[in-house]
């Protein structure tokens, strides 16, 4: 399957419960706050977005991913860039990356802000059953500032 921007896809969580993103541009995808999976495509898209996270194309491939609908309305706040944080391993300098430009960052700046990471659908499954839980996720924990 080939990215398409708008494409909300049903995640079935091993639970038995489900989750649902929504394909952004190229490579984020939204995650919404909402785990009913009889749930319309209406109140998923109401329920709120828990995160905006860059994930790795071959979830696409994934059977666990399945495609819904295409929403062509996307909300205008999810047309927005969004900050996310990197961390130079040697260095130990913080930056925030947004829409293609990085900038000096504090540790404190970082707080809150996603990881200038992409995500697997392993590690993906993992943080959204560890949210419905309400459980720290370890995957998250370790890309903490």
């Amino acid at each position: 399957m080939r990215w398409k921007t708008g494409r909300l896809f049903k995640i079935k969580l091993s639970n038995g419960g489900a989750a649902f993103a929504l394909a952004l541009d190229f490579p984020e995808f939204a995650f919404f706050n909402c785990f009913n999976p009889d749930a319309t495509i209406q109140e998923i898209l109401k329920s709120g977005i828990l995160w905006r996270l860059w994930v790795m194309k071959h979830v696409l491939k994934e059977p666990r991913w399945q495609p819904m609908a295409v929403v062509t309305d996307i909300p205008k706040n999810l047309q927005q860039a969004t900050p996310r944080f990197k961390k130079d391993q040697i260095s130990g300098q913080y930056t925030v990356y947004i829409d293609g430009v990085e900038s000096p960052a504090t540790k404190e700046q970082c707080i809150g802000l996603e990881s200038a990471a992409v995500w697997s659908a392993l590690h993906l499954q993992d943080r959204l059953q560890d949210h419905v839980a309400g459980m720290p996720n370890r995957w998250v924990v370790s890309l903490l500032p």
